[in-house]
């Protein structure tokens, strides 16, 4: 075997061994995505990586989920006394309405490029009740998401 073959053979062998190695070690650290305990929205827990996409989740099954990029976000407003996060998209003409109870950690990590879906949770008082007592401190409750498109001004 010549010494170039030679080398491209341990090339490879070198490349496959790294890789391996690399595809054992890394799920751990890449597969930060979880759920919050409260099942109101999931993410990325790193705070080194980003998400491209927040998905909003109706509570009605058959309504239409939608998912929209961060890049188009231009504005995140809270208001903390409604209880009320509102995402501006104005390059689409979409404004996204969260309405719930202990949003402030929510908003934050929206705010980070960190969520990656949103469910709606309804209004239901006894499942609010149920799920503060479970949660504690960590309580967060989605009552209401509205998707609302701007009509296009000319």
């Amino acid at each position: 075997m010549n010494d170039r073959a030679s080398a491209l053979q341990r090339l490879t062998r070198d490349a496959a061994a790294v890789a391996s190695a690399t595809a054992s070690s890394l799920p751990d650290e890449t597969a930060s995505e979880d759920v919050h305990p409260s099942k109101a929205y999931g993410g990325l827990w790193s705070r080194r990586d980003i998400a491209h996409t927040v998905e909003f989740r109706p509570l009605e099954p058959t309504a239409v989920a939608e998912a929209m990029e961060y890049g188009y976000l231009a504005r995140v407003q809270w208001n903390a006394a409604a209880g009320v996060i509102t995402l501006r998209y104005q390059p689409l003409g979409v404004t996204v309405t969260i309405q719930g109870i202990g949003l402030f950690d929510l908003k934050e990590r929206l705010r980070q490029h960190l969520v990656t879906w949103i469910q709606e949770q309804g209004g239901d008082p006894i499942q609010i009740q149920a799920g503060r007592q479970g949660l504690g401190r960590e309580f967060i409750w989605v009552q209401r998401i509205r998707v609302e498109e701007q009509p296009a001004t000319e």
